[in-house]
C-alpha cells in the first residue's frame, strides 16, 4: 500500500512540474529595439554583428533579385533583406543578427542573419532601448596652405563617421566621405588663384547638414614666381618702350587710323559676318572670359610661336577669338585692373593665324588701358 501510495505521489510530482515547464519562458536578449537601432543608424554607427528584435510591419519578395524583405521603422524606412525565405508574416515578432547596411536619409537596407521568432516583446532583455541622437559636426582647419603644385590637402574630420563632405556645389573630384573614425582629405587646385580663396565645406547625413568657410592660401613660391615673371615683363616693357622712342625719332611714322569703338560682342559679330578689313583698329572694354571649361583666361601659341590669349563673350561662350599679346600683360590687367580693361586691337592679316579650329583674321593687341605695348616680335605669315 505504501509503495502505491509513494508511486502516486511522484507521478503528481512529475504532472507539477510539466505544468510549470510549460508555462514558463525564456528570455532572450538583443542589443537594440527598432527605435534605438535606427537611431543608432541615424548617427552612423557600425552596427555589424549587433542583434534587433522588431514586430514586422510588412513583409515583400522581389522575384527580380531574389531577396525577401522584412520592413519595420517609421514609414517602413527598414528593409531587412535576405535571400532565404524567413517563413515569419506580417506582425510577427523576430530577432535578428546583422550582417552589414547601407543607404542614408533614413532609408536603409539592412543584411542579416541568424533570424528567430519571439512568441512576446516582454519576453526581450534590450541592451539599448534608447539612443540620443547625435549632432553632426564639422571640424577643419582655416588658412590651409597649398603645395607647390598649387594644390591644398584640405583635411578636417565630422563628429558622425560615413559622413559625406563636398567643397561648393560638390561637382566631380570635389567631394568625399569620411572613415568610420570622422576623418576626411579632400583636394583643391589654386593654380588659378594669386594669394587666397574663401571656399564653403560641407557635411551631410542623412537630414543633418553643416557647412563651415574656410580659406586657403596660395603657396609662397607660387606666388614669388609670379611677382618675378610680372616684374621681369615690366622690365623688358621698360627697355623696348625706350628702344621705339629712339627709332621713332629716327624715322617718320606713318599716321594711325583712329581707333573705331565697338562693344566685344559686336567685334565678334564683325568676325563671324565676315566684315573686318586689314588694318581697321578697334577699342573694346574686355568684359570678356576664356573658353567654355577652361581656366581664366586661355593661352597658347600658334605655328609661328606667336603668343595669343583666347577670349569669349560671357553671355555667348560660342562666339570667342584668339587674340595675340604677351599673356602676362593680360594677366597683370585682369589681376590688377579696378575697373574693367580697356583693350586696342589691330586686324594685320586676315589669315594668318591657324590652328585646329581653323583660320581667324588676326586680332593683335597694340594697347591695354591707354598703355601701347611692344609688338615688334610678332610674325605674320
Amino acid at each position: 500500500m505504501k509503495k502505491i501510495i509513494f508511486i502516486s505521489f511522484s507521478l503528481l510530482c512529475l504532472a507539477i512540474l510539466a505544468s510549470c515547464g510549460k508555462n514558463a519562458t525564456t528570455q532572450t536578449s538583443a542589443d537594440y529595439n527598432i527605435s534605438s537601432f535606427e537611431t543608432a543608424l541615424d548617427n552612423g554607427e557600425d552596427l555589424t554583428d549587433k542583434t534587433v528584435v522588431f514586430n514586422i510591419e510588412k513583409t515583400s519578395h522581389n522575384i527580380l533579385s531574389g531577396n525577401y524583405s522584412l520592413l519595420a521603422g517609421n514609414d517602413n524606412n527598414l528593409a531587412f533583406k535576405s535571400k532565404k525565405d524567413p517563413k515569419v508574416a506580417k506582425n510577427d515578432i523576430v530577432i535578428l543578427k546583422v550582417k552589414s547596411t547601407s543607404g542614408s536619409s533614413g532609408k536603409y537596407n539592412i543584411s542579416y542573419s541568424d533570424l528567430s521568432e519571439i512568441k512576446k516583446m516582454d519576453d526581450v532583455s534590450i541592451v539599448h532601448k534608447k539612443m540620443d541622437q547625435k549632432k553632426l559636426a564639422l571640424n577643419i582647419t582655416d588658412d590651409q596652405v597649398a603645395d607647390e603644385d598649387g594644390k591644398v590637402k584640405i583635411k578636417g574630420s565630422t563628429s558622425l563617421p560615413n559622413t559625406q563632405v563636398t567643397i561648393g556645389m560638390g561637382i566631380i573630384g570635389d567631394s568625399t566621405t569620411s572613415d568610420s573614425k570622422g576623418d576626411f582629405i579632400l583636394s583643391y587646385d589654386m593654380l588659378n588663384s594669386l594669394k587666397t580663396d574663401s571656399i564653403k565645406v560641407t557635411a551631410s547625413i542623412g537630414d543633418k547638414k553643416v557647412t563651415k568657410t574656410i580659406t586657403l592660401k596660395q603657396n609662397q613660391k607660387i606666388i614669388e614666381s609670379y611677382e618675378a615673371s610680372v616684374a621681369s615683363a615690366a622690365s623688358k616693357e621698360k627697355e623696348s618702350k625706350a628702344a621705339n622712342t629712339t627709332s621713332a625719332t629716327q624715322e617718320k611714322k606713318e599716321p594711325t587710323p583712329p581707333a573705331i569703338q565697338i562693344t566685344f560682342a559686336e567685334l565678334m559679330d564683325k568676325l563671324n559676318s565676315n566684315q573686318l578689313v586689314d588694318g581697321e583698329i578697334y577699342t573694346f572694354t574686355a568684359d570678356v572670359v576664356s573658353k567654355s571649361g577652361k581656366s581664366y583666361p586661355v593661352y597658347s601659341t600658334d605655328n609661328l610661336s606667336n603668343q595669343f590669349v583666347r577670349l569669349a563673350d560671357p553671355n555667348k561662350i560660342s562666339s570667342n577669338a584668339p587674340f595675340y599679346a604677351n599673356p602676362t600683360d593680360v594677366l597683370i590687367a585682369i589681376n590688377s585692373s579696378s575697373v574693367t580693361p580697356t583693350f586696342i586691337t589691330k586686324i594685320v592679316n586676315m589669315t594668318s593665324y591657324d590652328d585646329n579650329e581653323g583660320a581667324y583674321p588676326t586680332f593683335l593687341i597694340t594697347s591695354i588701358n591707354g598703355k601701347e605695348l611692344n609688338t615688334s616680335g610678332f610674325k605674320a605669315k
